[in-house]
């Protein structure tokens, strides 16, 4: 969890900077923990459901937690929604449905042919 967590604020670091590129979405945050490839099952079926609700015509309806002055809920309908996976020298965001087909292991060669963005890092922390 912490490792994720780190990442965000990394990546949160980035989206400031370049948040125009992008429309409404959903991001998901994961973190393949200093190795050259990301285990897909730990993109669990609940977030893949939350993915899918999100670009689905119905949409999804979420209560939002922890931040001071943040809405109770938000609804993303017909949005986009990314996984946004940190290798030990990249960010790479790559659409649910695309993730979707995937199945073992996803290596940093496959992210980047995937991605609709890859941000290349410095030293991995």
């Amino acid at each position: 969890m912490k490792q994720e967590a780190n990442s965000s604020i990394l990546f949160r670091h980035w989206w400031k900077v370049n948040y125009h590129k992008f429309e409404s979405c959903s991001l998901e945050m994961k973190d393949s923990r200093g190795k050259d490839t990301f285990n897909v099952k730990e993109w669990k079926e609940e977030q893949r459901n939350h993915a899918l609700a999100c670009k689905s015509d119905k949409g999804n309806f979420m209560r939002t937690t922890g931040t001071t002055g943040m809405a109770d809920y938000h609804y993303l309908r017909n949005a986009y929604a990314y996984v946004v996976i940190k290798y030990p020298k990249m960010f790479a965001i790559i659409d649910t449905d695309d993730l979707m087909k995937e199945t073992k292991g996803l290596s940093i060669a496959r992210a980047t042919e995937i991605a609709i963005e890859v941000i290349p890092i410095g030293k991995s922390k």
